[in-house]
């Protein structure tokens, strides 16, 4: 995959409805989600043996107008570059000589934040 191949999505779903909603669905119940081409909703199941999927209306009004494909990203993110270094001098030979090249073409940044310690947003 290509830096292109990412964008930089927005969170567009409504806080209100959610925060509205009876019987809100959680990702850890549900058991059947479906998405439709051209519609702005899901639609889902907690049990499997059900063969009615309830609608899951979750965006911001301004989203039903039509959603924009957002920007791409158009330059790597990167890793500190002691990091890489320190991943292929304690793991290089370790690595299979296949896998070697990911770990040296790995782009490098001096400002990226280490995810470890910290989130980016």
């Amino acid at each position: 995959m290509n830096v292109d191949d990412f964008s930089k999505w927005e969170d567009e779903s409504s806080k209100c409805k959610l925060k509205k909603m009876e019987n809100r669905p959680f990702l850890a119940e549900l058991v059947i989600l479906k998405a439709e081409r051209s519609k702005y909703l899901l639609y889902f199941a907690k049990q499997h043996n059900t063969s009615d999927l309830e609608e899951l209306h979750f965006l911001k009004k301004s989203m039903e107008k039509g959603i924009q494909l957002p920007e791409t990203n158009t330059t790597a993110r990167g890793v500190p570059p002691e990091k890489k270094a320190d991943i292929i001098a304690k793991l290089g030979r370790l690595i299979l000589p296949n896998r070697l090249p990911f770990w040296e073409n790995l782009p490098t940044d001096k400002n990226s934040a280490d995810l470890i310690t910290t989130q980016e947003n």
